[in-house]
């Protein structure tokens, strides 16, 4: 068996607690646990801001997406149906659902007429937001109600429909705030 020289140029001399030009064996460790808990936490917080951010998109989507069904929901309501009762518009404070219909997709302007002394927006499930409501015929403005913020979310939702006397004309809802 071949004897080793420790003290030969090209091997490191093995003396005291650590080799040639190296930290002991015992901080290496620490230094290397320190970093792999520096890498843990920056990983986790990285992961938790991006389920956090997540949530807040999905959130904000889900909201809108409740926003738009409820403003289809109404302008549905408005051209489809003659509301309830039928006859609300000699009654405004008795109304329960506002409709504007007198056949499908034609407007009754007795109902129109009425709707301004209802609480349409609370009729139509749209309480928390501005509710507007324009008909117009041929570029021009035959009715409008309500208020539109400058809100970063606004519903536009535009029905064709019919004067009683067969003019063509275009239903407006815009939904805005909330």
């Amino acid at each position: 068996m071949k004897r080793i020289n420790r003290n030969h140029p090209i091997l490191p001399a093995f003396r005291g607690s650590g080799s040639a030009g190296r930290a002991p064996r015992s901080s290496r460790g620490q230094a290397y646990v320190i970093e792999m808990f520096t890498v843990i936490i920056t990983a986790l917080v990285i992961l938790g801001a991006s389920v956090m951010l997540l949530g807040s998109v999905n959130t904000y989507r889900l909201n809108t997406d409740r926003t738009m069904l409820a403003a289809q929901d109404a302008a549905n309501a408005l051209m489809l149906t003659s509301g309830s009762p039928s006859d609300w518009e000699q009654d405004p404070s008795n109304v329960s659902v506002v409709g504007l219909a007198n056949g499908r997709n034609v407007v009754d302007p007795a109902k129109l007429a009425a709707l301004n002394q209802t609480s349409y927006p609370a009729l139509m499930g749209l309480e928390r937001f501005n509710v507007s409501i324009n008909i117009t015929s041929e570029g021009n403005v035959i009715y409008q109600t309500g208020l539109v913020s400058n809100d970063n979310d606004i519903f536009i939702i535009d029905r064709t429909c019919v004067l009683m006397n067969g003019t063509p004309c275009t239903l407006r809802l815009v939904v805005s705030g909330g």
